[in-house]
């Protein structure tokens, strides 16, 4: 190996100190063991050269102050801004949402599916009066299970009836028109609660 090769050699060598946090001007903060640079031989080498050559030695102090000159130009960023980097990426249509965003949406729906079942309940008691909330369940299953069985004719016919009962049960109390405008708004909050996301996305594509 020639003296040009030798000094070819000098700058992985300082590479490889900043890297193993050698003490020194340029010296980076210690990190896990990586690859070497140079094969043992080769450093060993290169040290024994430098033992013996000033030139090399002087050269080797100019890449040092060169290292730490570029070490001093390197400016952190700010308190942050990683966070920020992070939340004005659009997630991609394939990311699955956070459990967080779905939790809202998710107790909105099974208080819906609660008070949509008060609403057939007492819609099916006023069909069947005498039967208990239990049995205007089972019947009402009945009368759709034997319209779709029937056909599209007789399935027209059964949600008609179920909807004259439905009015008759809303015109019965306020109460009842209440709880079912109730139902109707929540259902909006609830569509509109899973488009958020969504709009959201457009907007910074179009700031973009």
């Amino acid at each position: 190996m020639n003296h040009d090769q030798l000094r070819e050699l000098l700058d992985l060598d300082l590479d490889l100190e900043a890297l193993a946090g050698a003490p020194g001007p340029g010296a980076l903060p210690a990190v896990e063991p990586v690859e070497s640079l140079l094969a043992p031989a080769e450093r060993a080498r290169l040290h024994e050269h430098l033992a013996g050559c000033a030139d090399c030695r002087q050269e080797r102090e100019s890449l040092r102050r060169v290292h730490a000159q570029l070490a001093a130009t390197v400016v952190p960023p700010r308190e942050g801004f990683s966070g920020e980097v992070m939340r004005a990426l659009v997630p991609a249509p394939w990311e699955a949402r956070a459990v967080a965003v779905w939790r809202w949406p998710f107790a909105m729906l099974l208080a819906l599916g609660g008070l949509a079942a008060i609403l057939l309940g007492g819609a099916a008691a006023d069909l069947e009066p005498r039967a208990g909330s239990f049995d205007a369940f089972v019947a009402l299953a009945r009368l759709l299970e034997s319209a779709a069985l029937a056909g599209a004719g007789l399935l027209g016919a059964s949600w008609q009836g179920l909807g004259s009962g439905l009015a008759q049960w809303l015109a019965a109390s306020k109460t009842h028109l209440a709880g079912a405008g109730l139902l109707l708004l929540a259902l909006n909050l609830l569509f509109l609660r899973l488009l958020r996301p969504s709009s959201r996305n457009a907007e910074a594509r179009k700031s973009r």
